[in-house]
């Protein structure tokens, strides 16, 4: 089994520095090949790109660091395509795609006019599998080793879920089935479900769930669970929740963590991770509804409880006071006749002093009455005096004594002339006695 750049490296020296006419020497290359690497080989390598409808071509390169140390063409043509496609996606449930690191049996070749390139016989989608269950593994002893592989695990769920902050993808049907059972719950039990939309597949799902969880922690208003969920896949689609970098961030929460990737069989890193683990997002609503309906059900049975054992106490209460009622009885009946017999005596003398007492007020009433009839009296008298007067004032102001005296009244649209200005042409009424003139203004000074 070769690696890419193994192989490139072996085919350099094979070729060694002689000097040839370039289509001599390319010749010569291709039976080198021929002789050198003749039948199959098994080479791994990581898929870089790939495109093509019928025949597929694909970059395949080896990465040392995160720098690509060699690259190579290789084709899968149409007549083989399908049977090997085929096989690898029955076998992984997933396609080919670009970043993957795959096994190859490969023809090795050299054309003349095209140069050196691979023709892909078949791959092998264990070794592909097995990659991604290296990773995994290698994630999950670094977390331990690390102590947060249990980390999330230890954080309390509280009480009552009220308030969830769910991590997935907008569209995933996941997410709409677990909204669909939350809402529609039995007990009608009201949640609020804050949307952090993340990636949930492919390259860029540990980075955007991080990105989701960081912006997620920041929230001044704070959750009681966070939820990670999404409609199922194959064990590639899934490889995104066994990247160790997210999984540490999941494990930092401040909340506790609940899982619903939606898988069957396998198990990932981030059920590991995670405060409780559970197989479909509807399994997660149907828990967050379960546990609130436990909290419920041992409420009730507390109050159930309490009613209990407040009806017993109320009970033996009420026998003591019955006990005491009739102790009680004989003495309260003695004390009720001898304050009988003083009231009694005592009703006597309270009822004389009453009488001297209203005789004494009633003479005081009746001084006091006629000193009100007298005050009332003269006040009467001197309101009358000042209504004459008035009578008096408002006669020598009526207009028609004015009128009788030679004055007279004139007024611009019957309002008076003092109050308004005037302007030539203006209509003046004049009122006299016996005259009503009507003229216009013609001259003002």
């Amino acid at each position: 089994m070769f690696h890419v750049e193994h192989m490139l490296l072996t085919f350099c020296d094979l070729c060694g520095a002689r000097t040839f006419r370039s289509g001599l020497f390319l010749y010569e290359v291709r039976q080198c090949v021929a002789e050198q690497f003749g039948g199959t080989h098994r080479v791994v390598a990581e898929i870089a790109a790939m495109q093509g409808s019928k025949h597929l071509y694909m970059e395949l390169i080896e990465k040392q660091g995160g720098e690509t140390k060699a690259k190579v063409r290789a084709n899968l043509w149409a007549y083989n395509r399908y049977r090997v496609l085929g096989h690898f996606e029955h076998v992984t449930r997933e396609s080919l795609k670009p970043g993957m690191k795959v096994l190859l049996e490969v023809e090795v070749e050299f054309h003349l006019q095209y140069g050196f390139s691979f023709t892909v016989v078949n791959i092998d989608p264990a070794y592909t599998l097995g990659e991604f269950e290296r990773q995994k593994q290698q994630a999950i002893a670094r977390l331990r080793e690390e102590g947060w592989l249990e980390a999330n695990k230890h954080l309390p769920l509280p009480r009552v879920i009220k308030r969830v902050a769910v991590l997935t993808s907008a569209t995933a049907a996941g997410y709409q089935d677990f909204q669909r059972q939350i809402a529609e719950n039995a007990a009608g039990y009201a949640f609020d479900l804050v949307l952090f939309s993340c990636p949930v597949q492919g390259e860029k799902a540990p980075q955007g769930i991080m990105e989701a969880l960081d912006l997620m922690e920041r929230d001044s208003a704070g959750f009681d669970v966070v939820v990670l969920i999404r409609g199922g896949g194959s064990v590639i689609d899934l490889s995104c929740f066994d990247n160790y970098a997210l999984n540490r961030a999941m494990a930092q929460s401040s909340y506790p963590v609940i899982t619903g990737i939606g898988h069957d069989r396998d198990q990932c890193v981030a059920d590991l991770v995670a405060h409780t683990a559970l197989k479909t997002p509807t399994a997660v609503a149907e828990m967050i509804i379960g546990h609130n309906a436990l909290f419920e059900r041992d409420m009730l049975e507390l109050g159930n409880e309490i009613a209990a054992r407040a009806t017993d106490m109320l009970g033996e209460e009420m026998i003591g006071l019955q006990h005491m009622a009739l102790k009680i009885k004989p003495v309260v009946q003695g004390l009720a006749h001898t304050r009988h017999m003083l009231l009694q005596g005592q009703g006597g003398k309270v009822k004389q002093w009453a009488m001297a007492l209203l005789a004494a007020q009633g003479h005081r009433v009746d001084k006091a009455a006629h000193r009100i009839r007298h005050v009332v009296a003269l006040g009467l008298q001197s309101e009358r005096e000042k209504l004459e007067r008035r009578q008096i004032q408002l006669q020598a102001l009526e207009p028609s004594r004015w009128l009788s005296r030679g004055y007279t009244i004139s007024m611009v649209n019957n309002l008076p002339i003092g109050s308004q200005a005037l302007a030539l042409g203006d209509e003046l009424t004049t009122i006299s006695q016996h005259y009503r003139i009507t003229s216009k203004i013609t001259h003002i000074e």
